[in-house]
């Protein structure tokens, strides 16, 4: 078929009906694809498909030379950085500050390093691009293929998918969490201090009373002096009377170093963690000290079963306490009014090492365990420790890449248990006792 042929199919068509028409019409778009490759949606196709993938593209020769584009890339980084065909991306750095052809330098080194090791090369790049005057930060993922033909680099295509809002999401996402951790330790520090001034009552109120019985003992001796019906016997009995009171003294004041050695711990520094080999009985014994007026106000106490004292976990100490103050506190508020034991047991085994919280109250109802692990949940109100179940669950997989669990206690109430894997146990030991398991 030749030219004239078309022509003649062209005043065929004119003088018959329109199906015919139609049909003449596509017969003469299908020649001109066929032949001429006019009207083919290949590249248009193509294009399409370039800009699904990415936000911007741009493709160079294997000097560099810039090949095409896309609209996208024309008005963000071409007429930024003068970016045109027909040219050179070191004629686009040339001439300008240092600050301002930074991403195009960054671009240069980058398709070298990818013409050098023949594979695709990708990084981040922030960009600044001024938007009604202001300058505004934006950030690329930039992916440089190499192309080939025949084993040669022949050029390269550059995608360009901008990331900012990503970038914001994720931003917001950690500052969110962030904020979450900080609100959940400062509300265990308050609930911590109030339990705290109660406990450090108790020694204070003792250590002022063993001070004012001293001072009338000395004032007794003092009088006595001279005095001829005062024998040895009786200083020797004041002096033993002094030597109780200095005993009660150094006990009230031993009890308050724990209790400041226990709360500095947690206190001392609420947004980091500090990783560290430690035991659970230190743990154990800085939760009961943290909740010694809790547990005598409502009546409870608890026991520690631990056969595994030599292991040692590593990690931060001050969460886990954080955990297991929170686990216990749970039991105490499931005990009321009326109190009783709470049972915590800790072992090791080929899993790593199993901790149990065992209260005796009115156990946890099915549809709360549902959502225990998955929803900041709390039925206390304001009683609350701040630190739920939900923050309790997190903080032992994100700093002992362990997991949580709930289940009914036999003999009535509920069982919580933790289980922190070997990886997370010095020395990885483990005994080969027949212990509950999840």
């Amino acid at each position: 078929m030749n030219l004239l042929a078309v022509a003649n199919i062209i005043k065929v068509t004119i003088l018959v009906p329109p199906m015919s028409y139609v049909f003449g019409t596509v017969l003469l778009h299908g020649f001109a694809i066929f032949r001429f490759h006019m009207l083919d949606i290949k590249p248009m196709a193509m294009q399409t498909v370039l800009n699904w993938i990415s936000d911007c593209y741009l493709v160079l020769s294997s000097d560099q030379l810039v090949i095409n584009y896309n609209n996208a890339f024309k008005e963000n980084f071409g007429s930024a950085y003068g970016i045109k065909e027909n040219t050179y991306l070191y004629e686009c750095a040339s001439g300008r500050a240092a600050d301002e052809s930074l991403g195009i330098h960054t671009l240069i080194a980058s398709v070298e390093s990818c013409r050098t090791s023949g594979t695709t090369i990708s990084y981040e790049q922030s960009l600044f691009f001024m938007t009604d005057g202001v300058p505004v930060r934006r950030y690329y993922m930039i992916d440089i293929t190499p192309l080939f033909t025949d084993g040669e680099i022949v050029g390269f295509v550059i995608f360009f998918k901008d990331v900012t809002k990503l970038k914001d999401s994720m931003q917001r996402l950690h500052n969110s969490t962030a904020r979450l951790m900080e609100q959940e330790r400062l509300a265990f520090l308050g609930q911590m201090m109030g339990g705290i001034s109660h406990n450090l009552k108790t020694p204070i109120m003792s250590i002022s009373g063993s001070a004012s019985s001293i001072n009338l003992l000395v004032d007794e001796a003092e009088k006595s002096l001279g005095d001829p019906d005062v024998t040895e016997a009786d200083y020797r009995e004041i002096i033993s009377e002094v030597r109780d009171w200095t005993v009660r003294i150094q006990e009230a004041c031993a009890y308050m170093s724990d209790i400041i050695t226990a709360v500095k711990g947690q206190a001392a520094n609420l947004s980091t963690t500090d990783a560290a080999d430690f035991s659970m009985d230190d743990v154990m014994k800085r939760c009961i000290l943290l909740l010694r007026h809790e547990l005598i106000g409502n009546k409870c106490t608890v026991e520690v079963k631990n056969t595994a004292p030599e292991a040692l976990l590593h990690g931060d100490i001050n969460s886990m306490v954080q955990v297991i103050n929170n686990l216990i506190g749970n039991s105490i508020d499931a005990m009321k009014p009326h109190g009783g034991v709470i049972n915590v047991e800790i072992f090791t085994d080929a899993n790593g090492m199993t901790i149990l919280v065992r209260d005796h109250g009115p156990g946890v109802s099915d549809d709360v365990k549902k959502t225990l692990f998955k929803q900041m949940v709390t039925s206390k109100g304001a009683l609350g420790t701040g630190l739920g179940i939900y923050m309790s669950n997190s903080f032992i997989k994100a700093q002992f890449g362990g997991k949580m669990w709930c289940k009914d206690n036999p003999g009535g109430g509920a069982v919580f248990g933790i289980l922190i894997p070997n990886e997370y146990i010095a020395g990885h030991m483990w005994g080969d006792g027949d212990n509950e398991k999840e």
